[in-house]
């Protein structure tokens, strides 16, 4: 083996290289260490303002709330009679007549019934319908009609639907 002599700047050099890589590796390499938090524990005196923020919030809230419902309470529920309506476009799917017992052994009045099935999925049942009223079957229609209420005191005390008309959608 030949020994070939080494300069002494060389050996310097290695060994402060040495010592560096050895501090690096020491002191946690290139990144530093991260910098612990501090875990915040809110106060009593935050908490009770947060308390109060979120009743005061509350409160508002219920307010409005009563607001909306009497709103609601003193619209009309119901549209008035007489008042114009029509459904959308579908199909009656049955017309029926139905006998009301006026006691257990003798059968009253007979109303006509009829229920119409719109093309989205809506279902209404018109009962009772006014009397000598013409129902169409079979086509897809709209039917225009309104509630009539009874005012001559006969069978029907209440009202019944009397059909306006209808409109024959293609």
């Amino acid at each position: 083996m030949i020994y070939k002599p080494v300069d002494i700047g060389t050996r310097i050099g290695m060994i402060c290289g040495l010592i560096g890589l050895l501090m690096i590796v020491t002191l946690g390499g290139c990144n530093p260490k991260p910098v612990a938090t501090k875990n915040r524990v809110p106060t009593l005196q935050e908490n009770a303002e947060q308390a109060q923020k979120s009743a005061e919030d509350a409160a508002v809230s219920a307010k409005q709330a009563q607001d909306a419902l009497t709103k609601l309470q003193q619209a009309p529920h119901e549209k008035q009679a007489g008042e114009p309506e029509h459904t959308g476009i579908g199909r009656v799917t049955d017309v029926t007549e139905i006998w009301e017992p006026k006691d257990q052994t003798v059968w009253g009045d007979a109303y006509t019934a009829f229920t119409f099935l719109e093309d989205n999925g809506f279902q209404k049942r018109f009962y009772p319908v006014c009397s000598d009223q013409v129902i169409q079957t079979g086509k897809p229609l709209v039917i225009l009609y309104h509630w009539r209420v009874s005012h001559n005191g006969s069978h029907n005390d209440h009202g019944c639907f009397l059909i306006d008309g209808y409109q024959v959608k293609p």
